[in-house]
């Protein structure tokens, strides 16, 4: 599984990296994709805006969602 951490970014070079993130990535398939944003709820805003953006379909945590640091694509 391919992973994006966000930790130690600012939400503009976050947004940025996302973008980059889902454009190098765009035909994998479907859970291939982690991005972790920690437990903040404004990194998190900030991944799904972009991928509200991109029409991207994901979830936030693992199977049954309870943990909110990481969204799989």
């Amino acid at each position: 599984m391919k992973t994006l951490d966000l930790h130690r970014l600012s939400y503009q070079d976050a947004h940025r990296e996302i973008e980059r993130f889902v454009n190098d990535n765009w035909d994998a398939p479907a859970d291939s994709l982690k991005i972790i944003t920690g437990h903040s709820q404004k990194m998190r805003k900030v991944a799904t805006v972009v991928l509200h953006r991109y029409d991207v379909a994901y979830k936030i945590g693992g199977p049954l969602g309870i943990d909110d640091s990481y969204i799989l694509i």
